[in-house]
């Protein structure tokens, strides 16, 4: 019991530290952001898409002005997961994205404490972590003026990632913490797509740089099955990015003007703004003075005081690594990578460089602990002196932060939002080129001949209606044509096509007679049956082992 409070305590004083973070949600209104309305309108359509059938969710059916877009198909979806049980219980969305956003800054700061507790630092060296950590300019932009959900749950999530690996590289034989780091796993891999990618692969490599092959092997298999639960997502996700314009949107293409420099890594204003090609820049990118600081002491005496037998870090060679992974992160925001971005065109996905610094920011928590650990224990007052000078530093302007603005919606005014949510369209489909979107009723037109329509029920996902045509008719949903969509007449699936008068809509013809129509979004993709299939096989496969070991458990107690 008296442990239990103890640990309250701890977790009662990180929130605390994130008050000043997070206190940008203490309103009944909401801050305006770059991401933060586009989320919202997600929820509402995710939760809408999953009423009207689709399983898992990938069109959402109001957007674009109810032609529907498939955002969903794309765009991590752990965010609007997250949302769906709030929505069912009628909360207002943007009450769920504060709720969900309040509890990744605590499970974050809660998790970098115990990942910093498992490597051996004192609690006055987590303490300045964390303040460190709540302060990070990259942190307070997600915040405050980016807004963007899915990256603050994968930087909470990477946090406890690391943790749950290192306590299970300690202690093997509690496999829980394995089963928690899957969890974990799968979290990571929904959360943000770009995230997944540059976290992902760093939490493999933690947990796969030590213990012994039985172990590795252990790891390898959790996070296969991980991927598995996921490949519903991710398979489509990939297969069928070529279906959409993403490819030829036009931030992909200029990445390189998007490196940061020198004086952007150092310093710039907390406000809003927005980043632009070149060395000026309207949103702050910088790494702060603080860890700039952590990283040259760790450069200029590393090879010497990380080799010293301090509580830790354990190993020299972590640290070391460690220290290369943070240099590597800050050299590939920079032109001085140019060369490297040529040569592998998937890091254009991460559309700029400075995303970089997302796990870059939880990687250098062990470095700060570790300096704040090694000036305590050696009253080097000084260094104590300039640490917690820059601390502040970064610190206080927290308390003096103000969001560009503050709006509020109904539940009503989210699902009938009618833009698309991505910053350039970079999710319609391609050929679809038509504009004229406030023409919109929820009703076929006969482009070409002559007949009758009677509409029995119309969402995005499915319609039903009759066609009574007296000649041969070009008949026209309004609505996008893209994978999954199966129109039937008559029980026969008829043939889309397309043409400058069509523009890319749902199309279709048909000769004179009466036919009942029935349009549905479907999950007949070869990518969503396959990645649909495998995560179903994934998780029944785990549900039956549970209960198998549940039973094996009651067996030995008879």
């Amino acid at each position: 019991m008296k442990q239990f409070f103890r640990n309250l305590i701890w977790i009662g004083l990180i929130g605390l530290i994130g008050f000043g973070l997070g206190r940008v949600y203490f309103r009944t209104s909401f801050p305006y952001t770059h991401d933060g309305e586009n989320h919202l309108a997600r929820f509402a359509n995710y939760k809408l898409a999953l009423k009207e059938g689709q399983f898992p969710p990938r069109l959402a059916p109001n957007l674009l002005n109810h032609f529907t877009y498939p955002v969903l198909n794309f765009n991590y979806p752990l965010a609007n997961i997250l949302s769906l049980p709030l929505s069912f219980l009628k909360l207002n969305y943007e009450l769920s994205f504060k709720l969900i956003a309040l509890t990744a800054l605590l499970v974050l700061g809660v998790s970098s404490h115990q990942w910093l507790k498992s490597l051996g630092f004192s609690k006055s060296a987590g303490i300045f972590s964390l303040l460190g950590l709540f302060s990070a300019p990259f942190l307070v932009n997600i915040v405050w003026f980016r807004g963007n959900i899915g990256e603050l749950l994968a930087l909470a999530l990477f946090a406890t990632g690391l943790w749950l690996t290192e306590s299970w590289s300690q202690s093997p034989q509690k496999t829980y913490y394995l089963w928690w780091l899957g969890l974990t796993g799968v979290g990571v891999l929904l959360a943000h797509n770009l995230a997944a990618l540059m976290i992902g692969p760093i939490l493999l490599l933690y947990g796969l740089h030590s213990g012994s092959w039985r172990n590795r092997l252990k790891l390898l298999l959790v996070w296969g099955l991980a991927g598995g639960l996921c490949l519903w997502f991710w398979l489509p996700a990939i297969a069928e990015k070529s279906s959409i314009v993403l490819d030829d949107a036009k931030f992909f293409q200029e990445y390189s003007g998007y490196f940061v420099t020198f004086s952007q890594l150092l310093t710039a204003p907390l406000e809003f703004g927005f980043v632009f090609p070149g060395s000026i820049s309207g949103l702050n990118l910088s790494l702060g003075a603080l860890s700039l600081l952590i990283i040259a002491l760790s450069l200029i005496w590393g090879s010497l005081k990380l080799r010293e037998k301090l509580q830790t870090p354990k190993s020299w060679l972590r640290s070391t690594l460690l220290l290369i992974l943070v240099l590597g992160l800050i050299f590939f925001q920079t032109k001085f990578s140019l060369n490297w971005w040529q040569s592998f065109p998937v890091l254009k996905y991460l559309q700029f460089p400075w995303r970089l610094t997302l796990p870059l920011i939880v990687l250098i928590l062990p470095l700060m602990a570790y300096w704040w650990q090694w000036a305590s224990e050696r009253r080097v007052n000084w260094l104590k002196l300039l640490l917690m000078s820059l601390l502040l530093g970064q610190f206080w302007p927290l308390f003096q932060l103000r969001a560009a603005d503050y709006f509020h919606k109904t539940v009503v005014d989210y699902d009938a939002y009618g833009q698309t949510t991505s910053t350039m369209n970079e999710n319609l489909p391609k050929g679809f080129r038509f504009i004229e979107f406030g023409d919109w009723q929820p009703t076929p037109q006969i482009l070409q001949g002559a007949g009758n329509i009677s509409v029995q029920s119309w969402s995005g996902t499915r319609r039903r209606y009759t066609l009574t045509l007296t000649q041969p008719s070009l008949i026209v949903e309004p609505s996008i044509v893209w994978l999954g969509f199966e129109t039937h007449a008559n029980s026969h699936q008829v043939n889309y096509i397309d043409s400058d008068q069509i523009q890319g809509r749902l199309a279709y013809e048909l000769p004179a007679g009466q036919y009942q129509v029935i349009t549905q979004f479907t999950q007949n993709t070869w990518p969503r049956r396959i990645g649909n299939g495998v995560s179903l096989t994934v998780l029944l496969g785990l549900m039956g082992w549970v209960f198998w070991k549940f039973w094996l458990i009651r067996q030995c107690k008879k």
